[in-house]
């Protein structure tokens, strides 16, 4: 639980979380494999942590 609550609290999780909704509404429209590849991305940006400095 305090994974998800750290990720969500990073800017890049929000981004991820958006491209997600958009990548699957398009993906289960048309099956175009471009949609599936943003989606594999939103999920990434979604589940990594960010990079610290």
């Amino acid at each position: 639980m305090t994974y998800i609550l750290k990720r969500l609290a990073e800017p890049s999780s929000w981004a991820g979380l958006a491209a997600i909704i958009s990548a699957a509404a398009t993906a289960a429209a048309t099956k175009d494999p471009q949609a599936i590849g943003a989606l594999a991305a939103g999920l990434a940006a979604l589940l990594l942590p960010e990079a610290r400095k």
